[in-house]
């Protein structure tokens, strides 16, 4: 009879002993669950619906609105109607800044007809690699401009009405005897060099601005036949 008591204690002890390990292994698995939970995985900017060189290239064309109205748009596409619900804008503004953005390239539109009403649903989407084209090419006349003005501002004995009615050269300043044709208030020479100097800062700006896409940017130069950054260091 002992023998039998000392077995079913000892079995009795093993068992609470397993319920106790089986208790802390679980205790110690759903530590590391917590521990260990996966981290929402960081989105690069290349991947993110807009880019840094987007979105001034939309608010510099369309503001804020327009910035609101591209971010609602996402890669999914929104029409115009869901446009107005999600931001609050006016369904005729909405309209009005998505011809504007669609008229530089930003976005294009998939039309769709109700066959039983016969009106038409306007789904708009984001074209990304279309507007980084249109702005490149923006930003390209803007420093060729900038440069031309340089060469000009360096050339040229430039008069000016004190008003800013008009600007001139030399001869046609002597013409009308030094005076604005418009307002005929004296004309006074302009300085140039404080000009000029504001203008090469800007194609400075310019250049780091173009230099700063990055080799998808560089694919769509290629396409629009330009290679501006080569093009700046000559």
């Amino acid at each position: 009879m002992p023998a039998k008591k000392s077995l079913k204690l000892a079995s009795k002890k093993a068992s609470n002993t397993a319920v106790a390990k089986t208790t802390s292994t679980k205790k110690a698995a759903a530590k590391t669950v917590a521990i260990e939970l996966p981290q929402e995985p960081v989105v690069p900017k290349e991947f993110q619906p807009v880019g840094e060189h987007l979105e001034a290239f939309i608010k510099e064309i369309a503001g804020k609105e327009g910035m609101q109205i591209i971010e609602t748009i996402g890669d999914e596409g929104c029409t115009d109607e869901a446009i107005e619900q999600k931001t609050e804008i006016k369904i005729a503004e909405v309209r009005c800044i998505l011809n504007h953005l669609h008229s530089y390239g930003v976005v294009e539109y998939r039309r769709e007809k109700n066959m039983q009403n016969g009106w038409f649903t306007y789904t708009w989407n984001l074209n990304r690699e279309r507007a980084l084209a249109n702005y490149l090419s923006m930003k390209k006349r803007e420093y060729d401009d900038l440069r031309a003005r340089v060469a000009y501002a360096e050339s040229a004995c430039v008069y000016k009405c004190r008003k800013g009615c008009v600007r001139c050269e030399f001869d046609d300043a002597m013409e009308n005897q030094f005076r604005c044709p418009k307002c005929k208030g004296m004309l006074r020479y302009e300085n140039s060099e404080t000009d000029t100097k504001k203008i090469v800062d800007r194609i400075k700006t310019m250049e780091k601005f173009i230099g700063s896409f990055s080799s998808p940017a560089s694919q769509l130069q290629a396409e629009a036949g330009e290679t501006l950054v080569a093009q700046i260091k000559k």
